[in-house]
C-alpha cells in the first residue's frame, strides 16, 4: 500500500484541475511563503486546499472563491479584490459586521491567500 501525504494529495489535484506544471504551483506557493512567513502550516494548507475554489471575475482584480463549510465559512461565495494603489486586498468575509470580520483583516483569511498564488502565476480554471 502507498501512503501518500495530505499535502501532496492536495498538489496533485491542484496540477490536475489547473493543468500547471509542479515547478510553477511550487515557485506560487513559495512566494506566498515568503510574503507571509509568520503564518502557521495549517494556514497554508488551507490556502492550498482553496485553491481550486479561486475562480476570476469579469471585473478587474476581483476573484471569487466557493466558501467551504469544512474550512468554517458561512457564506456560499467570497469575492476578493485587490487594489493595486494601496497594492491591498481585501475580502468579503472582512465586513466588520460579520462575526470575526476585523480579525480576519488583521490576520489575513485564507481566501485572500488562495487568491495571491493564483493571482501571481495567473492560474485559470
Amino acid at each position: 500500500m502507498t501512503y501518500y501525504s495530505r499535502k501532496a494529495i492536495r498538489i496533485a489535484r491542484v496540477i490536475s484541475e489547473f493543468k500547471v506544471s509542479r515547478e510553477v504551483l511550487e515557485e506560487a506557493l513559495h512566494m506566498l511563503k515568503s510574503r507571509f512567513h509568520g503564518k502557521s502550516s495549517s494556514w497554508f494548507n488551507r490556502c492550498l486546499d482553496r485553491l481550486t475554489d479561486v475562480k476570476k471575475a469579469v471585473k478587474a482584480n476581483t476573484w471569487i472563491v466557493r466558501g467551504r463549510p469544512e474550512l468554517g465559512d458561512y457564506e456560499p461565495l467570497y469575492i476578493v479584490t485587490y487594489t493595486p494603489e494601496i497594492r491591498r486586498y481585501t475580502c468579503t468575509c472582512y465586513d466588520p459586521r460579520k462575526p470575526y470580520g476585523s480579525h480576519r483583516m488583521k490576520s489575513i483569511c485564507t481566501h485572500v491567500g488562495a487568491v495571491i498564488p493564483v493571482s501571481y502565476t495567473h492560474l485559470t480554471l
